[in-house]
């Protein structure tokens, strides 16, 4: 309610018929119609507050959500990161060890830099170097057929080492001084044969129901002990480099060194415009296999077929 001579809003109970002034010691008498003025305007002021304080809260509330929103973005972008690095075929796995480190050290960084003591950012430290070891360990377990197939250089190395001259004991040398798995099966036929099969697993190295895996198979006649012929087959390109001295393996039939050599050959290549055999009895064949000058560019035509 307001003074009528100065105007000074005054607080007047409802149930007073007189009022004085505080401001200038004016009395007046307080007729009903400003008593109901004034509880109007009471309501009007309280109703502004509340909208006041809804508005206050909405805003408080769209900020808390885009805040929650940040939050939990932060949170699961190291782990979103981690997966999409060791699914990524085209990534060496020394970049993605890097990458993955260097995300989570950030990331524990970012959440240590906020706690208020040093013994709660050590707890929160070591928390999350623990979750970073379970999820590479995790990641890994999942793609050891990736992470074989990139550690495949093993592999390409025995077979660049082979010659007409090696013999099964420098096989099994072979595996083991580069801790490569192997296992050897005996063939029929003529001449009889003895097959070494090495891999990086025990289960890509078996001759039967093996798991998929880059692999080197070695075949030499059991009779004398020669090298017939040396397969290195990449699985992801389903290509093999080939070093052929004699036997029969695919169109390759003959019981001389008359093909001798380093072949690259895909399975997906039908176009048969690699080089044309001239079998012993006589007839031509075209065949896919492209010659190559020495064991690497073999290897390279193989790890480039598509």
């Amino acid at each position: 309610m307001k003074c009528p001579n100065c105007g000074a809003e005054l607080d007047v109970d409802a149930d007073q018929k007189m009022a004085v002034c505080e401001y200038c010691d004016t009395k007046f008498l307080i007729e009903d119609d400003q008593k109901v003025l004034s509880n109007a305007e009471e309501s009007d002021d309280k109703a502004t507050s509340v909208r006041k304080g809804k508005k206050k809260f909405a805003r408080l509330g769209r900020g808390l959500g885009t805040c929650c929103l940040v939050f939990v973005w932060i949170i699961f972008f190291p782990i979103a990161f981690t997966v999409w690095a060791v699914r990524n075929k085209d990534m060496k796995k020394p970049l993605k060890i890097a990458l993955v480190t260097g995300v989570w050290i950030l990331f524990i960084a970012l959440f240590g830099a906020g706690s208020g003591s040093t013994a709660s950012s050590n707890s929160k430290t070591d928390s999350m170097e623990l979750a970073v070891t379970e999820s590479t360990t995790n990641a890994e377990s999942e793609t050891d057929s990736i992470e074989e197939s990139a550690d495949s250089e093993v592999l390409q190395m025995v077979f660049s080492k082979l010659s007409a001259t090696v013999t099964t004991e420098d096989i099994q040398n072979l595996a083991s001084s580069n801790g490569l798995k192997y296992t050897q099966q005996e063939l029929g036929g003529n001449p009889q044969q003895t097959v070494y099969k090495l891999a990086l697993s025990d289960g890509v190295a078996a001759q039967k129901y093996a798991d998929i895996g880059d692999y080197l198979e070695v075949t030499f006649n059991k009779d004398d002990g020669s090298l017939m012929f040396a397969e290195y087959y990449c699985s992801m390109k389903g290509s093999e480099a080939l070093f052929y001295q004699y036997g029969v393996y695919g169109n390759f039939n003959f019981s001389t060194g008359s093909y001798s050599g380093y072949y690259y050959h895909s399975d997906s290549d039908t176009s048969n415009d690699g080089i044309t055999l001239k079998l012993e009895n006589g007839n031509s064949v075209q065949t896919s296999y492209i010659p190559c000058g020495d064991a690497e560019e073999a290897i390279r035509g193989a790890l480039s077929s598509q």
